[in-house]
């Protein structure tokens, strides 16, 4: 059973990777339910076709999914909204998951603390193990962005409540060696105990196409436009807002800089922008799926910011879709981040100091005007993807750990190894 509060039709990443392991893990033997939300992201609202009810049962090819009702968030995304979210999907994911067959394994991948407490609670009763597959540290996060001072008294009552969580699961997946230190130094937890899974994107998915595509044609954005794009959430600890000066910086040039995405800022930025008269600027709404692989194609190089004083624990799923894309990246985050590590590492890129938008400008008009080494750099950086983040490395990682731990019963159903056939999405 795999307990996560996104899946399709919604377009986020944690999404399509909920469906893509579900759905190779029913090809090769194993019996999967999903219990997920009713979609209603990007925008916290429920999609058109669905209504609310307290259960609902679909089935996606081999894999049974139940779909439950949670407090949404809606287009103000207030506090408390998100905290009630949070709750009510543990209560009636629980709820809907003891209403089928015992577990073999429940793998949890949601929310931050709540919900993956109730569904331990569920765990327990039921006997069976669960996995805690963790995408953010909490509440390391909410102290970047300055919900909560670090050493106050909620901070340290929601680490200790986190470090009970891990210590409680069979085993904690974490998303990169740096999140895998973190939370072995702070939560208590044997590394032996935490299994390092890079998310991924299926490299199918997306493939690096001629800048000059379908999508740049629909949005008519000039040929001869140097295209730098932030394409995701635009949170409040993504930092994206430096985009502004900079678009500032390269007006009168050949640079267009485009956001695509939701999120807390862009309502502000779009006003900002509009205020400033910036012409090099323009944002979009999440794209069909459909459009994905031109639309990041359009791109002649990828921006991944990070908000000054953060902690860089994990590799954003956006630079795992920005590599696959095979254009370079220019990544302003704080010394020693793992995203700096990946682009500095593979030489997918450039790095410069997280905030600067005079070093950010820089970068960007120095891959304007060398083309050459844009194209070497973007070519790397498809490289680095392919070693790295493709769904093939990923899936039998995740296989391997799910015969570990689940209950006797699977390995009799399922044999020891079951090599990746070369019709699973993502395969080499």
């Amino acid at each position: 059973m795999i307990i996560c509060p996104e899946f399709p039709p919604e377009p986020s990443s944690s999404a399509i990777m909920a469906e893509q392991l579900s759905r190779a893990l029913a090809d090769h033997g194993f019996s999967v339910t999903v219990v997920t939300a009713f979609p209603n992201r990007p925008a916290g609202k429920l999609y058109a076709g669905f209504k609310r009810q307290l259960r609902k049962i679909e089935q996606w090819g081999q894999v049974k999914v139940i779909r439950c009702p949670n407090w949404l968030l809606g287009s103000k995304r207030k506090g408390y909204s998100r905290i009630l979210e949070n709750i009510t999907f543990g209560i009636t994911s629980s709820l809907n998951a003891l209403r089928e067959p015992r577990p073999d394994l429940i793998l949890v991948e949601t929310w931050p603390i709540i919900a993956p407490q109730f569904n331990l609670w569920m765990g327990k009763f039921r006997k069976s193990p669960v996995l805690y597959y963790i995408q953010d540290v909490y509440p390391e996060i909410a102290v970047d962005v300055g919900v909560f001072k670090e050493d106050s008294r909620l901070a340290r009552f929601l680490l200790n409540w986190d470090a009970k969580l891990c210590r409680n699961a069979a085993g904690i997946v974490a998303i990169s060696d740096t999140m895998k230190r973190l939370l072995s130094a702070t939560r208590g937890v044997p590394a032996s105990q935490i299994q390092v899974i890079h998310n991924w994107v299926d490299q199918n998915a997306i493939s690096p196409l001629s800048r000059l595509n379908t999508w740049r044609e629909l949005m008519k954005i000039p040929a001869e436009k140097f295209v730098l794009m932030y394409a995701g959430i635009l949170g409040l600890v993504s930092g994206v807002d430096v985009l502004l000066e900079v678009a500032k910086r390269v007006e009168g040039s050949n640079v267009q800089i485009i956001c695509i995405g939701q999120g807390p800022l862009k309502e502000e930025m779009m006003r900002k922008a509009s205020e400033k008269s910036l012409s090099g600027i323009s944002f979009y709404d999440f794209q069909e799926q459909s459009y994905l692989s031109p639309m990041l194609a359009t791109a002649d190089a990828f921006f991944l910011p990070m908000r000054p004083g953060t902690r860089d624990v994990s590799v954003p799923s956006k630079l795992i879709s920005y590599l696959a894309a095979g254009r370079p990246v220019i990544t302003a985050t704080p010394a020693g981040a793992a995203t700096m590590e990946v682009v500095r590492s593979n030489e997918a890129g450039i790095s410069v100091e997280t905030g600067n938008p005079d070093a950010i400008a820089g970068a960007v008009l120095e891959l304007a005007n060398d083309p050459t080494r844009a194209r070497q750099l973007g070519k790397n950086a498809r490289q680095a993807f392919e070693e790295l983040f493709a769904f093939s490395k990923s899936y039998p990682q995740f296989k391997s750990l799910i015969q570990k731990h689940a209950e006797p019963s699977v390995s009799r159903k399922i044999p020891a190894v079951v090599p990746v056939p070369d019709d699973v999405p993502g395969s080499d």
